[in-house]
């Protein structure tokens, strides 16, 4: 009786093998079990003092991903990564099932046309989630690219057909299509979110794409304003941006001050932060500056829920308006991160003080800002206060 079909499989592959990225990658042998998968460096020059020899159980190998930019194949088994390398590496990758990784719900996935350096550009599928950015040529077994977002470096928009560039490995790539100008403005996003220490999430709102006019001085700027809970970002057009040489503008809202409505015969719109002032003209004025109030809320609660952070910001702005504020003695009963919502068509970032007999309100921009403290009574503030969305002879505080 033939027991042949009980024998376990072994597959041999000849790689390179690194097990952190300062360590010299080490030649052998490596084979994949049904059970366990080894490594065993080839003999030295003293084939006596012995062979280097690791083994993994399989069932741990969480994660298998391979990145055709640099030839590398990554194993994770629990808490230790192999970076594996070599004539043999894509092989392997291929038979631990490179495709089967853990992959987060997609924030922007389509078809996509992709160009590494000079070479020709490959038609596939494009997905982005808040980890890796893959893209996969059309008939390619693994993913073409497969990289971390936070490795894409150089990241821009421009061209008339909406084309990001971009750097992988300190390779230069560049990406068409209608997903091109969504990867751009997430990466934005994501790169903003991590600055901040906030995880983007999936689930949460979309990023608005507005058509917008930016003004400089009386020339208007043709483009897009892109809008999230962390961030706003100008993306101009394409013939505009070849022409006058223009990159985007973004907006970090941990950095914003001040947004106001303001102009007679066309209404326009105020950013004010701690760089300097930017002016965009839209449509309807009226309804995105709500929603940006909206979206500064969401992003805010995020950004204040770090109480270090929040302490700090409230210190500075404190420390900024006490040369020009009263010196006479208050018991100051709380203190708040506030947005502050006046006539619908002003908002302003401060600190909300209150004492026993007034609250007051210091814009984070201190006294040479572009928005005045304010000191109302209690017994006022209490006869005009009615909460967000309150009419506009009120003062709001959210």
């Amino acid at each position: 009786m033939s027991h042949a079909s009980t024998l376990p499989t072994v597959t041999h592959f000849s790689v390179a093998l690194r097990r952190s990225p300062e360590e010299r990658p080490a030649e052998g042998d490596l084979t994949v079990g049904d059970a366990v998968v080894t490594f065993r460096a080839k003999a030295g020059p003293m084939p006596w003092a012995g062979r280097s020899t690791y083994r993994k159980l399989r069932s741990g190998l969480t994660i298998v991903r391979w990145d055709p930019i640099v030839d590398v194949a990554t194993l994770e088994f629990g808490g230790e990564t192999w970076w594996v390398e070599g004539p043999d590496a894509q092989a392997l990758a291929r038979t631990l099932g490179a495709e089967q990784a853990a992959i987060s719900p997609p924030l922007v996935e389509g078809p996509a046309t992709l160009t590494v350096l000079d070479g020709a550009p490959m038609q596939g599928h494009l997905v982005l989630d808040v980890e890796r950015l893959r893209f996969r040529a059309e008939g390619a077994d693994l993913d073409t690219l497969d990289v971390e977002w936070a490795a894409i470096g150089d990241v821009r928009l421009g061209g008339y057909h909406r084309a990001m560039t971009a750097t992988v490995a300190g390779r230069s790539i560049r990406l068409e299509g209608p997903t091109a100008p969504r990867v751009s403005a997430w990466l934005t996003a994501l790169a903003e979110g991590a600055r901040l220490g906030i995880d983007v999430h999936p689930a949460e709102p979309r990023l608005e794409r507005w058509p917008a006019s930016r003004r400089i001085g009386a020339l208007g700027i043709q483009g897009e304003l892109v809008v999230g809970p962390q961030h706003a970002q100008f993306v101009p057009s394409g013939l505009v941006e070849r022409t006058l040489r223009l990159r985007e503008v973004t907006l970090p809202f941990s950095d914003l001050h001040h947004v106001v409505v303001h102009g007679w015969t066309e209404k326009k719109l105020t950013f004010v932060t701690s760089a300097g002032k930017e002016t965009f003209t839209f449509p309807d004025v009226d309804a995105r500056f709500q929603q940006l109030v909206d979206y500064f809320h969401a992003g805010h609660k995020a950004w204040a829920a770090d109480s270090a952070r929040a302490q700090a910001t409230i210190e500075s702005v404190l420390a900024a308006w006490a040369p020009v504020l009263d010196r006479r003695p208050v018991h100051v009963m709380e203190v708040h991160l506030a947005l502050q919502v006046r006539a619908r068509h002003d908002a302003t970032v401060g600190v909300l003080v209150q004492t026993a007999d007034e609250i007051r309100f210091l814009p984070v921009g201190g006294p040479t800002g572009t928005a005045k403290a304010e000191l109302h009574p209690v017994p006022r503030i209490l006869r005009t206060y009615s909460g967000p969305g309150g009419g506009d002879s009120s003062v709001c505080f959210s």
